[in-house]
């Protein structure tokens, strides 16, 4: 079986978690950058996640102006985690600016079914709570580079809408996770052949839908990614805080369609 990073959102109790999740299968995730709920093809199943509230067990240290709270045993790999942003760092303040809202914490958990967070299994990976900045990751998950930079920057593209003013649904849900799957591995082996089926990106605005649209045996995730790496390819990395300033989703539209110079049903069969 394929080990496969699936980066899930669950919107639970009023909080937006966006979830990084291992499966062993070939399953296709759903996620959207805002709202609700998520499911796979293979049923992994709604991971049922609760903030510690205490914070008495975690140590506390500040770096690069970002807050980490790891156990004991966790600064070796909060230093990790603290290098491997400031390698990307740059590259983001280049695309967002600088200037953040709301600093960020980060969370190094031993496990997520410690009693720090709890959870119904031990394959979630990583995730990202916008309403109080807080990025949560597992020490137990080795390849945890791509889950960092993913939540990441969910961090930096919220926080590009609130130094922007902008409204937080404007944007479709493909469009978000699409950036910040490229933003993890913008030079992704995979190719846009291998994509089977192509999907109506109307159909994908919302998580609701984006669900819909899996489950009909569609790829909307990695066809998200092509699509951003199609824009960044074909006119540069700035066409994403450009269309990210859409102030609707009808505009954002207008906006892409200006942008690759073809209408949407030619831009996504396009890559």
């Amino acid at each position: 079986m394929q080990k496969i990073f699936l980066f899930l959102s669950i919107f639970l109790a009023g909080v937006l978690v966006i979830v990084v999740v291992i499966s062993y299968s070939n399953s296709e995730m759903i996620t959207n950058g805002k709202n609700a709920v998520t499911e796979t093809k293979d049923s992994i199943g709604t991971k049922q996640i609760s903030q510690d509230t205490s914070k008495e067990n975690f140590i506390e240290k500040e770096k690069d102006k970002i807050l980490y709270l790891f156990p004991a045993d966790g600064e070796q790999q909060i230093e990790k985690y603290a290098i491997e942003i400031k390698s990307k760092k740059t590259r983001f303040d280049e695309l967002f600016g600088s200037e953040v809202k709301n600093p960020l914490t980060i969370e190094s958990h031993e496990s997520f079914n410690s009693p720090e967070v709890s959870s119904e299994n031990s394959i979630t990976g990583g995730y990202y709570i916008t309403n109080d900045s807080t990025l949560h990751m597992s020490m137990e998950i080795e390849s945890w580079q791509n889950i960092l930079i993913h939540e990441y920057t969910h961090y930096r593209t919220h926080q590009f809408y609130e130094m922007q003013d902008l409204p937080v649904n404007q944007i479709p849900t493909w469009f978000e996770e699409g950036i910040a799957e490229y933003m993890a591995d913008p030079l992704n082996l995979m190719a846009p052949s291998q994509l089977e089926t192509v999907s109506d990106f109307r159909k994908m605005d919302s998580t609701e839908s984006f669900q819909e649209i899996q489950q009909e045996g569609f790829s909307p995730y990695a066809q998200s990614y092509f699509a951003v790496q199609l824009l960044v390819n074909t006119h540069g990395i700035e066409v994403i805080p450009e269309l990210l300033k859409s102030q609707t989703m009808d505009a954002f539209y207008d906006n892409l369609e200006r942008i690759a110079q073809k209408p949407l049903n030619e831009f996504q069969t396009g890559f």
